[in-house]
């Protein structure tokens, strides 16, 4: 038997005795989302009953939304990834640069040296540049990510599953 028409789920209202039948997908709605045929009675969810569907293809949606969350995290890993290497490549530019022994500037000839040297005198503007926007940027990451955590309450979802009562 199909494991969508097995389960059992009871209707949130303590006055009502029946199992689910329906799911809400409207995004807007205020009700409770899981209802059977005497919330309809009552007059839930008749504004739209075009977001209405029975309880199997809420099984199905929740599969899909599973399939859509792994999909997401696998995004944003390849985006912190590719951001981590271009990150790293700043880092060995910087130090290919600017980062020169006595003895390594010595075998330079003498336009590579005047080069360097001009590059060294401007690389006090290039720091503050560098850290300003790179701190900046960093900022307005964290920014974004604590408004996704706040947007979507994830907040109380981790606290919950870092005490493991999820």
């Amino acid at each position: 038997m199909n494991q969508n028409n097995d389960a059992k789920i009871k209707c949130s209202n303590p006055e009502h005795f029946d199992d689910v039948k329906f799911a809400c997908f409207n995004e807007s709605c205020k009700a409770d989302r899981l209802y059977f045929f005497q919330c309809i009675k009552n007059g839930t969810h008749i504004s739209h009953p075009q977001n209405q569907q029975e309880l199997p293809f809420l099984f199905e949606h929740i599969q899909r939304i599973e399939k859509q969350c792994e999909d997401l995290i696998k995004n944003l890993k390849k985006i912190i990834d590719a951001a981590h290497q271009q990150f790293n490549l700043l880092i060995e530019g910087i130090r290919s640069k600017y980062k020169k022994s006595k003895q390594e500037f010595l075998t330079l000839n003498s336009k590579q040296m005047n080069s360097f040297f001009t590059q060294s005198i401007q690389f006090n503007s290039f720091e503050k540049i560098i850290l300003l926007q790179t701190q900046q940027s960093l900022k307005d990451f964290q920014d974004s990510i604590e408004k996704s955590l706040s947007d979507l309450k994830l907040y109380f979802h981790l606290v919950l599953l870092q005490n493991n009562y999820i």
